[in-house]
């Protein structure tokens, strides 16, 4: 069995107003394609190719100062790459079949199928997807939470190559896949089916995304009716839903009903811009049964630990929180939003 550990850089536009709105927002172009395939067939993982590809972007062709400065392209050489299709097409002939990807994060195949699908090229080929963090999670320290690659290196004391600097995708790919090779890739697999797999986000193009930012506190955010109204992405009718719940630590997900067109997944995610102001990406999604069984795991989750915040009756209505009256309140609720205080999530690893 081979395994193809892909890693992407990609363009942004430089203002929410220059975002390409058709067929859908655009967050992000695939300028740099870099891929490791490792093989098992001795018994054990080994790298037997790489694959390299600086990709000419269509429609943000503006290198973007903070793409540049984190990834060192010049805005020459993303002139001279290839067309997307080209290069995508090689790189499928190039992976095989079937094709397994293998990423460090959740953020590259998400954008690798809306790249796809901004190009009308077909994605069906994309099948098995693993995220590698929660599988080094498991197999390390057994805490859930997003690790930087340079961290999960210095744990397996894999020093950075003095020819393989970071931040470009090959080296990247490369260095994962060296994280990889210390890992029980097929027991992480069986163990982490669905919480490893790309379940979320990746196989569901988002229908709708808007960028927010000057909010105070996450709090804030969620009760600003920019963020609070949710409205159906074909008729525009406001949506109900129950009860915003974590699905990581700076995303928060909730499930919305439209009578006329069905259910959407609605995700915020949270992350500090420029002067430390905190911004929200509202995105809505498609909700098939495979993403609100999703939901539904991690809504039960999040009740467990407090029964009051069960659902109210089946037309949507929002929770109702019991009152409590008790010494220390104000202290509680102090410490309380410290804790719900925004965390940095970078938006491309």
């Amino acid at each position: 069995m081979n395994y193809i550990v892909l890693d992407m850089e990609w363009n942004q536009p430089y203002a929410p107003k220059c975002v390409d709105r058709a067929p859908f927002p655009l967050i992000g172009e695939i300028i740099q394609i870099g891929a490791v395939m490792l093989s098992d067939d001795s018994g054990r993982l080994e790298i037997i190719d790489e694959f390299k590809e600086t990709i000419a972007p269509t429609y943000y062709t503006k290198l973007h100062r903070g793409v540049k400065k984190v990834t060192g392209l010049t805005q020459e050489e993303i002139a001279c790459g290839r067309a997307f299709p080209e290069a995508i097409f090689d790189f499928r002939i190039w992976c095989g079949n079937p094709c397994v990807l293998l990423t460090w994060g959740r953020d590259d195949i998400p954008m690798l199928l809306d790249n796809l699908f901004v190009h009308n090229i077909d994605a069906k080929w994309i099948t098995d997807c693993y995220d590698l963090q929660p599988i080094y999670n498991a197999q390390t320290d057994g805490l859930k939470q997003q690790r930087a690659l340079s961290l999960a290196m210095e744990h397996f004391e894999i020093a950075q190559e003095e020819d393989r600097p970071a931040h470009d995708a090959l080296n990247d790919a490369y260095y994962t896949a060296l994280v990889c090779m210390k890992l029980d890739l097929q027991r992480g697999i069986a163990e982490y089916g669905s919480e490893g797999k790309f379940d979320l986000g990746g196989y569901f193009t988002h229908m709708q995304s808007s960028l927010y930012s000057g909010f105070e506190s996450r709090q804030a955010a969620l009760a600003d009716p920019k963020i609070a109204r949710v409205t159906c992405p074909v008729c525009g009718r406001c949506m109900p839903y129950p009860l915003w719940v974590k699905q990581s630590g700076s995303k928060k997900i909730a499930l919305c009903h439209c009578d006329d067109h069905g259910d959407y997944m609605v995700r915020v995610q949270f992350f500090k811009g420029g002067g430390g102001i905190l911004k929200a990406c509202k995105t809505i999604y498609k909700a098939t049964d495979e993403v609100k069984a999703y939901y539904d795991e991690k809504y039960e989750a999040f009740i467990s630990r407090d029964p009051s915040l069960a659902r109210g009756d089946e037309d949507g209505d929002k929770p109702r929180r019991r009152r409590r009256r008790h010494r220390g309140g104000r202290r509680k609720k102090a410490a309380a939003a410290a804790a719900e205080a925004p965390v940095l999530e970078p938006a491309n690893e």
